[in-house]
């Protein structure tokens, strides 16, 4: 049998050295199409009658432990001079075939099913309840199977989901409620969630959540990181892309419960970013902040966090130590923050629409420049034109009506002509 088989592999790479370079120009639009699939077909027929097979021969034979390799995966990845995650696709697929889905195999084997296909339906039938009785399990392998022959891969695994409902309907509800808990409660465990240092000025943020929590975050964050609409009128959009919009919605996520006073103490305070930074520097715009965590700011975010932060003035003598430790002042807190949030109602950016919930109370003259802490000082600014304000050059004032006002960058408009969110324009009409 094996010399047969030698043969039929020396012959089909003899037919190959023979239609090598030829020419397909000729050939009709459905010639190329029906040899394209046939082709793709023999793939699959190669991979399922002679691929497979060999590869569990060769952990019957424990070749990759006979080479040192740790894993199948490790040895076919070398022996085949693949890369290693294609050698784990085939390690994994040869095993899940080694079982009891003989009739994936053989479709496989027989070019019925593709190599995708094949993977799919494994994936699919490793996921069944371990209650689920045998005769369910040949049931769903069958259907899955026969839908592969109308379906991508991708709908294929979209319906192994559901499969039971298909071939068990009334046991099917029993079955995955419990294989539910089980998923449930595993997930659960392996929650977690690290902060690791990811380069000058990076964490990484990693982690894993259950189903819940995971919907529970999206769920709050989703709306935070909805682009800000562009300004039809100045052309300013919001370029950042999914993923920056995320990291900035979970980061205002976070400001806003410590703005809220919503937080638990922690070791007898409320949480606070700490930023510590020589006052002097602070007003000049100059030097760097520093993070509790060590982690060092530039001046301008520092500026930007103090517009609407707790200030606790330190007097410090050799080796940082503290000789006098001053009160804490908030800014725009009670009647004040009120006032502002009555007149502007929400961010003042000229076409946003977040509302004053999401909002920074931003001081038009900074508070270390001597900016005073009322009404006509303070304008709402969302954090990411907060942002903006503080690092692209824009600056915020209240016009003579009383109404706040924004003059861009040159960038932007080399006359600086000040411009208005629509709900002041209408106001002061």
């Amino acid at each position: 049998m094996s010399e047969s088989v030698t043969s039929v592999v020396e012959q089909m790479s003899a037919l190959l050295d023979s239609v090598d370079g030829s020419d397909f120009s000729a050939l009709s639009d459905a010639g190329v199409d029906d040899l394209l699939v046939a082709i793709s077909r023999l793939r699959s027929r190669i991979t399922g009658a002679l691929i497979v097979p060999l590869v569990q021969q060769s952990e019957v034979r424990r070749l990759p432990a006979a080479h040192d390799a740790p894993n199948t995966r490790a040895w076919l990845a070398g022996s085949l001079n693949v890369l290693p995650a294609e050698a784990g696709r085939m390690a994994r697929l040869a095993s899940a075939l080694d079982g009891d889905l003989s009739e994936t195999a053989a479709a496989l084997a027989g070019g019925a099913v593709s190599v995708d296909h094949a993977r799919v339906i494994a994936d699919a039938m490793r996921a069944l309840p371990t209650e689920t009785p045998a005769a369910t399990r040949a049931a769903a392998e069958r259907k899955l199977v026969e839908s592969s022959g109308t379906h991508n891969p991708g709908a294929v695994a979209l319906f192994g989901r559901r499969v039971l409902d298909a071939v068990d309907p009334d046991g099917a509800a029993e079955l995955q409620a419990a294989q539910a808990e089980r998923e449930a409660a595993e997930a659960y465990k392996r929650r977690e969630l690290r902060l690791s240092p990811a380069g000058p000025g990076l964490t990484r943020v990693s982690g894993l959540l259950d189903a819940e929590g995971a919907e529970t975050v999206r769920v709050a964050l989703d709306p935070l990181a909805t682009p800000c609409p562009a300004d039809p009128e100045t052309g300013i959009r919001d370029d950042r892309d999914y993923g920056q919009r995320m990291a900035d919605a979970l980061v205002e996520l976070c400001e806003r419960a410590q703005r809220m006073g919503d937080l638990p103490d922690n070791g007898g305070e409320r949480p606070t970013l700490v930023v510590t930074m020589p006052y002097d520097k602070l007003v000049a715009a100059t030097g760097v902040g520093e993070l509790d965590g060590g982690d060092i700011i530039p001046p301008s975010q520092v500026r930007r966090l103090a517009c609407d932060a707790r200030i606790i003035p330190a007097v410090l003598g050799g080796e940082s130590l503290v000789l006098d430790l001053g009160r804490g002042s908030r800014h725009y807190v009670g009647a004040a923050r009120r006032a502002i949030i009555l007149r502007d109602r929400g961010c003042i950016f000229p076409g946003c629409d977040r509302p004053y919930q999401w909002c920074h109370c931003h001081h038009c003259i900074h508070w270390a420049d001597g900016g005073k802490t009322d009404q006509n000082n303070g304008v709402l600014l969302c954090s990411f034109h907060h942002h903006a304000v503080h690092h692209n050059g824009w600056d915020v004032r209240t016009a003579d009506d009383g109404l706040p006002e924004l003059l861009p960058p040159r960038t932007i408009d080399p006359d600086r002509k000040p411009i208005r969110h629509h709900r002041h324009r209408k106001r002061a009409a």
